[in-house]
């Protein structure tokens, strides 16, 4: 359980702050004091370029953690709000 959080948590955090890094956009997160949750949104009013590479840092993100959930379903759920 613990080597499963601490992935996704560096999973998330580490998505967040490359696109701050590599793309210049603050994401606005919510997050649970506790852990187990974070949500964040991305700002549409991005160029597309911006747009492209925020999204494409994002959905390896989520790539990462679906491939951990096939494996460790019993300690994670991913739920993927796509438009």
């Amino acid at each position: 359980y613990d080597i499963v959080c601490a992935a996704v948590s560096a999973l998330s955090i580490g998505a967040v702050n490359a696109v701050a890094k590599l793309c210049n956009v603050q994401l606005p997160i919510q997050s649970e004091n506790q852990g187990g949750y974070l949500r964040c949104e991305i700002p549409n009013d991005l160029t597309e370029s911006v747009d492209h590479d925020v999204q494409l840092l994002i959905e390896g993100m989520v790539v990462a953690l679906k491939d951990i959930a096939k494996e460790y379903g019993k300690h994670i759920t991913v739920i993927d709000n796509e438009k």
